[in-house]
């Protein structure tokens, strides 16, 4: 990867991704429209780095693409705790999104790493892979699922490099929840996990950055622990009491991303859940 184009990248992702980017000398253009830009203020005046703070849809991505080899695309509006309803307007606003991107690409070579989430399997039991079937039970996890099935379509009409890297809820320093207790914290990402997985934002930016190097790999990648319990781990780890009847027993299997991509979870839930919880204690001392 010399030159990339991160979507939401003010973002907890999109952000540190960025930063890591950045520092690895690479030359970087970001979209993002959101108002508050404190995230990229590390790498706000890096001459690697340039911020376009608009609206993609705004965006004339064909002028930008042409000459960037790999695309990270993490824009998203809708959230995890999204409620149901206006389902159609959340869908064609990523599909459009999505439609601009892919037909940017058309004329170059450039890889699209595209960031999905393990809610696009909804809540199952037991061992889950790649090639387990889709059923999301979140608005949010339906319009993972149908960005994913858009790509897929995509790439069986035009030669489109991409690869799909499906998350558990990423969580550590600069989460929006990071503020709050540790009772709040807990409930929020619950809320949020519905296969009961974490993964700490340094190893997710990990497995976004060994992505964008693999150009010869393509396809879906489940980039987690590979764990059954982990959250429960958690748990815990934080002596939050959580009743017996809502643990689900799900592993969410990470063979192929370690086996083809040389991906391994670093951070163990422990030790990263100690390290938002310093950082939140940090962040009130300072007010």
């Amino acid at each position: 990867m010399n030159r990339v184009l991160v979507t939401g990248a003010a973002g907890f992702i999109g952000a540190k991704l960025c930063t890591r980017l950045v520092e690895e000398d690479v030359d970087v253009i970001g979209i993002d429209s959101a108002s508050c830009l404190d995230a990229l203020d590390f790498i706000g005046r890096n001459a690697n780095f340039q911020l376009i703070n608009e609206p993609i849809e705004e965006v004339d991505l064909t002028k930008i693409v042409k000459d960037r080899d790999t695309i990270f695309h993490l824009a998203c509006s809708t959230s995890h705790n999204e409620a149901w309803g206006n389902i159609e307007q959340h869908v064609k606003r990523h599909i459009h999104r999505l439609k601009q991107l892919t037909h940017s690409m058309e004329r170059n070579k450039s890889k699209l790493i595209h960031v999905s989430s393990y809610e696009v399997y909804g809540r199952k039991t037991g061992t889950v892979s790649e090639a387990s079937s889709a059923n999301p039970q979140s608005l949010y996890g339906l319009v993972k699922l149908t960005e994913e099935n858009f790509i897929k379509a995509t790439a069986a009409d035009d030669p489109l490099s991409y690869m799909i890297l499906r998350m558990p809820i990423v969580y550590g320093p600069g989460q929006s929840i990071e503020s709050l207790g540790t009772e709040d914290c807990v409930s929020s990402i619950e809320r949020q996990s519905s296969c009961q997985d974490a993964l700490y934002i340094d190893d997710a930016v990990k497995a976004l950055l060994i992505s964008g190097a693999s150009r010869e790999r393509e396809g879906i990648y489940n980039i987690g622990s590979g764990r059954e319990g982990e959250w429960q781990k958690g748990l815990k780890f934080l002596a939050v009491k959580n009743e017996p009847s809502s643990v689900m027993k799900t592993r969410v299997l990470a063979d192929k991303a370690r086996e083809e991509l040389g991906f391994q979870q670093e951070v163990a839930i422990e030790e990263g859940l100690k390290k938002q919880k310093d950082a939140r204690q940090k962040r009130r001392k300072k007010k």
